[in-house]
Protein backbone atom coordinates (compact mmCIF):
# COMPACT_ATOMS: atom_id res chain seq x y z
CA UNK A 1 0.00 0.00 0.00
CA UNK A 2 1.65 3.53 -0.98
CA UNK A 3 2.61 6.04 1.45
CA UNK A 4 0.26 9.13 2.03
CA UNK A 5 1.36 12.31 1.50
CA UNK A 6 3.16 13.80 5.18
CA UNK A 7 3.89 10.11 6.53
CA UNK A 8 6.62 10.19 9.09
CA UNK A 9 10.05 9.09 8.61
CA UNK A 10 9.63 5.87 10.94
CA UNK A 11 6.37 4.88 9.08
CA UNK A 12 8.28 5.38 5.58
CA UNK A 13 11.23 3.11 6.88
CA UNK A 14 8.38 0.53 8.16
CA UNK A 15 7.08 0.34 4.47
CA UNK A 16 10.88 0.06 3.19
CA UNK A 17 10.88 -3.17 5.45
CA UNK A 18 7.45 -4.45 3.86
CA UNK A 19 8.46 -4.14 0.18
CA UNK A 20 11.95 -5.71 1.25
CA UNK A 21 9.94 -8.61 2.34
CA UNK A 22 7.92 -8.81 -0.83
CA UNK A 23 11.33 -8.59 -2.59
CA UNK A 24 12.35 -11.81 -1.07
CA UNK A 25 8.98 -13.89 -1.21
CA UNK A 26 8.77 -13.45 -5.06
CA UNK A 27 12.16 -14.43 -5.55
CA UNK A 28 12.15 -17.23 -3.43
CA UNK A 29 8.97 -17.98 -5.11
CA UNK A 30 10.56 -17.93 -8.72
CA UNK A 31 13.28 -20.07 -6.76
CA UNK A 32 10.95 -22.59 -5.94
CA UNK A 33 9.67 -22.46 -9.55
CA UNK A 34 12.83 -23.64 -10.85
CA UNK A 35 13.15 -26.63 -8.41
CA UNK A 36 16.40 -25.07 -6.90
CA UNK A 37 17.92 -24.52 -3.59
CA UNK A 38 19.02 -21.29 -3.91
CA UNK A 39 18.68 -18.14 -5.70
CA UNK A 40 22.50 -17.79 -7.12
CA UNK A 41 21.04 -17.48 -10.97
CA UNK A 42 17.85 -15.61 -10.96
CA UNK A 43 17.90 -14.52 -14.21
CA UNK A 44 14.28 -13.10 -15.86
CA UNK A 45 15.50 -14.65 -18.81
CA UNK A 46 14.16 -17.86 -17.87
CA UNK A 47 11.16 -17.28 -16.57
CA UNK A 48 7.25 -16.56 -18.10
CA UNK A 49 6.33 -12.86 -18.22
CA UNK A 50 3.99 -12.79 -15.69
CA UNK A 51 6.83 -13.88 -12.86
CA UNK A 52 9.26 -10.55 -14.86
CA UNK A 53 6.66 -8.63 -14.27
CA UNK A 54 6.13 -9.54 -9.63
CA UNK A 55 9.86 -9.54 -9.92
CA UNK A 56 10.16 -5.58 -11.45
CA UNK A 57 6.66 -4.56 -9.21
CA UNK A 58 8.50 -6.33 -6.08
CA UNK A 59 12.25 -3.53 -6.82
CA UNK A 60 9.50 -0.99 -7.88
CA UNK A 61 7.71 -0.88 -4.74
CA UNK A 62 11.07 -1.07 -2.64
CA UNK A 63 12.56 1.56 -5.11
CA UNK A 64 9.27 3.93 -4.57
CA UNK A 65 9.48 3.27 -0.81
CA UNK A 66 13.11 4.19 -0.51
CA UNK A 67 12.27 7.26 -2.04
CA UNK A 68 9.29 8.61 0.03
CA UNK A 69 11.59 7.74 2.97
CA UNK A 70 14.37 10.46 1.18
CA UNK A 71 11.58 12.94 0.65
CA UNK A 72 10.40 12.60 4.53
CA UNK A 73 13.88 13.44 5.39
CA UNK A 74 14.33 16.19 2.85
CA UNK A 75 17.76 14.29 1.03
CA UNK A 76 18.31 13.85 -2.47
CA UNK A 77 18.52 10.31 -2.74
CA UNK A 78 20.24 10.27 -6.01
CA UNK A 79 23.40 13.00 -4.47
CA UNK A 80 23.23 9.69 -1.37
CA UNK A 81 24.13 7.41 -3.41
CA UNK A 82 26.93 9.19 -5.41
CA UNK A 83 28.40 10.89 -1.67
CA UNK A 84 28.98 6.51 -0.21
CA UNK A 85 30.10 5.06 -3.94
CA UNK A 86 32.80 7.89 -3.12
CA UNK A 87 33.18 6.99 1.00
CA UNK A 88 33.08 3.42 -0.39
CA UNK A 89 35.90 4.12 -3.41
CA UNK A 90 38.25 4.79 0.17
CA UNK A 91 36.94 2.46 2.27
CA UNK A 92 37.55 -0.17 -0.44
CA UNK A 93 40.37 0.41 -2.74
CA UNK A 94 40.97 -1.70 -5.86
CA UNK A 95 44.51 -2.27 -4.83
CA UNK A 96 43.64 -3.80 -1.84
CA UNK A 97 40.37 -5.74 -1.99
CA UNK A 98 40.18 -6.69 -5.75
CA UNK A 99 38.94 -10.50 -5.61
CA UNK A 100 38.44 -10.04 -1.93
CA UNK A 101 35.38 -10.30 -0.36
CA UNK A 102 36.48 -8.84 2.87
CA UNK A 103 34.91 -6.31 5.64
CA UNK A 104 36.28 -3.04 4.83
CA UNK A 105 37.97 -2.89 8.50
CA UNK A 106 40.41 -5.56 7.19
CA UNK A 107 41.81 -2.23 5.39
CA UNK A 108 41.44 0.19 7.80
CA UNK A 109 45.57 0.49 8.59
CA UNK A 110 45.54 1.66 4.94
CA UNK A 111 42.62 3.74 4.45
CA UNK A 112 42.11 4.99 7.50
CA UNK A 113 38.47 4.46 7.48
CA UNK A 114 37.17 2.71 10.71
CA UNK A 115 33.33 2.27 12.13
CA UNK A 116 33.65 5.89 13.40
CA UNK A 117 34.76 8.07 11.16
CA UNK A 118 32.51 7.14 8.30
CA UNK A 119 31.08 10.42 7.47
CA UNK A 120 30.30 11.26 3.95
CA UNK A 121 30.88 15.01 5.08
CA UNK A 122 34.43 16.10 5.25
CA UNK A 123 35.69 12.51 4.96
CA UNK A 124 39.32 13.60 2.75
CA UNK A 125 39.18 13.45 -0.28
CA UNK A 126 35.21 13.42 -0.69
CA UNK A 127 34.80 16.89 -3.22
CA UNK A 128 32.40 19.82 -2.50
CA UNK A 129 30.22 18.54 -5.21
CA UNK A 130 30.40 15.32 -7.12
CA UNK A 131 30.55 14.88 -10.60
CA UNK A 132 27.99 12.59 -12.41
CA UNK A 133 28.97 10.10 -15.15
CA UNK A 134 27.31 12.05 -17.41
CA UNK A 135 29.09 15.05 -16.48
CA UNK A 136 26.34 16.78 -14.49
CA UNK A 137 27.16 18.29 -11.07
CA UNK A 138 25.65 17.05 -8.17
CA UNK A 139 25.37 18.52 -4.79
CA UNK A 140 26.83 16.93 -1.76
CA UNK A 141 23.60 16.14 1.18
CA UNK A 142 24.97 18.45 3.55
CA UNK A 143 24.11 21.87 1.11
CA UNK A 144 21.30 23.37 2.43
CA UNK A 145 20.16 24.02 -1.08
CA UNK A 146 19.83 20.79 -1.94
CA UNK A 147 16.46 19.13 -2.08
CA UNK A 148 15.05 15.60 -2.48
CA UNK A 149 15.04 14.76 -6.55
CA UNK A 150 11.72 14.48 -7.83
CA UNK A 151 10.28 10.48 -8.76
CA UNK A 152 10.85 11.49 -12.29
CA UNK A 153 14.36 12.49 -12.01
CA UNK A 154 15.07 9.51 -10.02
CA UNK A 155 13.99 7.03 -12.38
CA UNK A 156 15.96 9.26 -15.01
CA UNK A 157 19.24 8.77 -13.13
CA UNK A 158 18.70 4.83 -12.76
CA UNK A 159 20.59 3.88 -15.98
CA UNK A 160 23.37 6.15 -15.02
CA UNK A 161 23.42 4.77 -11.19
CA UNK A 162 23.50 1.26 -12.13
CA UNK A 163 26.70 2.03 -14.70
CA UNK A 164 28.49 3.38 -12.12
CA UNK A 165 27.71 0.84 -9.36
CA UNK A 166 28.23 -2.03 -11.81
CA UNK A 167 32.06 -0.36 -12.87
CA UNK A 168 32.46 -0.02 -8.91
CA UNK A 169 31.92 -4.17 -8.37
CA UNK A 170 33.91 -4.77 -11.65
CA UNK A 171 37.13 -3.17 -11.02
CA UNK A 172 37.04 -5.00 -7.80
CA UNK A 173 36.47 -8.12 -9.35
CA UNK A 174 33.44 -8.98 -7.14
CA UNK A 175 31.04 -10.16 -9.95
CA UNK A 176 30.98 -13.53 -8.50
CA UNK A 177 30.59 -12.63 -5.24
CA UNK A 178 26.97 -10.58 -6.37
CA UNK A 179 24.93 -13.60 -7.11
CA UNK A 180 21.03 -12.73 -6.35
CA UNK A 181 20.35 -14.46 -3.42
CA UNK A 182 23.49 -12.55 -1.74
CA UNK A 183 22.21 -9.42 -2.86
CA UNK A 184 19.04 -9.75 -1.43
CA UNK A 185 20.78 -10.93 2.01
CA UNK A 186 22.79 -7.75 1.88
CA UNK A 187 19.77 -5.59 1.23
CA UNK A 188 18.35 -6.75 3.79
CA UNK A 189 20.83 -6.42 6.17
CA UNK A 190 20.82 -3.07 5.36
CA UNK A 191 17.58 -1.97 6.12
CA UNK A 192 17.70 -3.63 8.99
CA UNK A 193 20.79 -0.86 10.03
CA UNK A 194 18.36 1.52 8.40
CA UNK A 195 15.46 0.52 10.61
CA UNK A 196 17.58 0.41 13.59
CA UNK A 197 18.53 4.06 13.13
CA UNK A 198 14.95 5.38 13.79
CA UNK A 199 13.23 1.82 15.93
CA UNK A 200 12.79 4.13 19.23
CA UNK A 201 12.19 7.52 18.10
CA UNK A 202 8.51 7.38 17.61
CA UNK A 203 8.37 6.07 21.45
CA UNK A 204 9.48 9.79 22.88
CA UNK A 205 6.00 10.78 24.05
CA UNK A 206 7.45 14.25 25.20
CA UNK A 207 7.94 14.48 21.16
CA UNK A 208 5.77 16.71 18.62
CA UNK A 209 3.35 14.89 17.63
CA UNK A 210 2.63 14.00 13.40
CA UNK A 211 -0.94 15.10 12.98
CA UNK A 212 -0.48 12.62 9.71
CA UNK A 213 1.06 9.30 11.40
CA UNK A 214 -0.37 9.99 14.88
CA UNK A 215 3.67 9.54 15.79
CA UNK A 216 5.65 12.26 18.02
CA UNK A 217 8.50 13.55 16.16
CA UNK A 218 12.04 13.75 17.10
CA UNK A 219 14.54 15.76 15.23
CA UNK A 220 17.29 13.86 13.81
CA UNK A 221 20.83 15.87 14.50
CA UNK A 222 23.33 16.19 12.05
CA UNK A 223 25.25 12.62 12.50
CA UNK A 224 21.75 10.88 12.56
CA UNK A 225 21.24 12.43 8.98
CA UNK A 226 24.38 11.38 7.50
CA UNK A 227 23.59 7.92 8.80
CA UNK A 228 20.11 7.89 7.90
CA UNK A 229 21.29 9.08 4.00
CA UNK A 230 24.34 6.58 4.11
CA UNK A 231 21.33 3.82 4.93
CA UNK A 232 19.39 4.78 2.39
CA UNK A 233 22.23 4.81 -0.17
CA UNK A 234 23.08 1.54 0.74
CA UNK A 235 19.61 -0.09 0.49
CA UNK A 236 19.15 1.70 -3.16
CA UNK A 237 22.68 0.89 -4.43
CA UNK A 238 22.15 -3.05 -3.73
CA UNK A 239 18.55 -2.87 -5.16
CA UNK A 240 20.02 -1.38 -8.29
CA UNK A 241 23.02 -4.04 -8.28
CA UNK A 242 20.22 -6.64 -7.71
CA UNK A 243 18.17 -5.18 -10.52
CA UNK A 244 21.56 -4.97 -12.81
CA UNK A 245 22.33 -8.87 -11.95
CA UNK A 246 18.69 -9.89 -13.01
CA UNK A 247 18.88 -8.17 -16.60
CA UNK A 248 16.34 -5.77 -15.35
CA UNK A 249 18.41 -2.91 -16.12
CA UNK A 250 20.43 -2.43 -19.61
CA UNK A 251 23.43 -0.27 -17.62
Amino acid sequence: MPISSGSSTRSCILQVGVCAGKLCAVANTLTATKNETTADDLSVAEFETEDVHAMVLAMTELMMSLWETSVSLDINLVVAVREKLELNKRKYPVHLCKGKAGKYTEYSKETGVTKSNQSTVGVAGVSETISNSDGTIANPTNNPNNKPITKEALLAEIPILAEDIRAFATEREWAKYHTPRNLILALLGEVGELAELVQWKGDDRDGVTDTNAGEPTVPFDSLEMVQLSQELADVFTYLLRLATVCDLISA
